[in-house]
């Protein structure tokens, strides 16, 4: 196997598979059961408002996976091009070089590599807007329904604001959530592709080089 792309697989998509492992499995569970007992209470509360606070948040469960999947198939792209530039530097790590311009293909592998990363950036800045603005939309919705139903006297002014400090509580518990969900599709996308990488039956007495993983990819 090239020793760019088993550096680059141990640096960066390895390291970031473990770290993700140590909390795969408690995180998610404590964000759902806060989620969960704090929805319960407001349900039990007033079933109205509760649903309309929950349906002003339910667009994230949409919006989420869209910019999600589109992140995986950057960071896709993104580790397959930093195993390729792992490969040539590795493959051209002359001491004469050292002296002279970049070569072609490694200025159009790092541009490559910086133009995935601007737009995996900007997908990410993009989908934390709207689903900050969605959760602020949470608060909001519930001000206006409740203190309409308070001027009409149907429920009390003390209901309004335990909803309100209840929906701010569920703020962080969201966010977490969403990176739990972003940190569970990574490490999947990330898992697969180291999976690709290795032949299904190896030996090392007849080595088998690694499949061109880019021979689809554009830049």
């Amino acid at each position: 196997m090239d020793e760019g792309a088993v550096v680059s697989m141990l640096s960066s998509e390895v390291e970031k598979l473990g770290g993700f492992a140590g909390s795969a499995i408690s995180g998610p569970l404590l964000q759902i059961g806060t989620l969960v007992s704090i929805l319960g209470y407001m349900f039990y509360i007033e079933p109205l408002v509760a649903a309309i606070a929950l349906a002003l948040y339910s667009p994230q469960f949409i919006i989420v996976p869209i910019f999600q999947a589109r992140m995986n198939r950057l960071a896709k792209r993104k580790a397959l091009k930093v195993r390729r530039l792992g490969n040539f530097i590795v493959d051209q790590a002359e001491e004469e070089l050292l002296q002279q311009e970049p070569p072609a293909l490694f200025t159009e592998l790092t541009d490559a590599i910086l133009k995935i990363r601007t737009k995996f950036l900007m997908t990410k800045n993009v989908m934390k807007t709207l689903n900050n603005l969605l959760i602020a939309m949470g608060p909001f919705g519930v001000i206006a329904y409740g203190g309409y139903l308070a001027i009409n006297d149907q429920i009390e002014v003390g209901v309004i604001l335990a909803f309100v400090s209840g929906l701010e509580r569920l703020g962080g518990p969201i966010r977490d959530l969403i990176g739990s969900y972003s940190s569970i599709t990574d490490a999947r996308m990330r898992y697969g592709i180291l999976l690709a990488s290795f032949p299904s039956h190896m030996d090392a007495d007849d080595p088998v080089p690694m499949p061109n993983m880019l021979a689809n990819e554009t830049t």
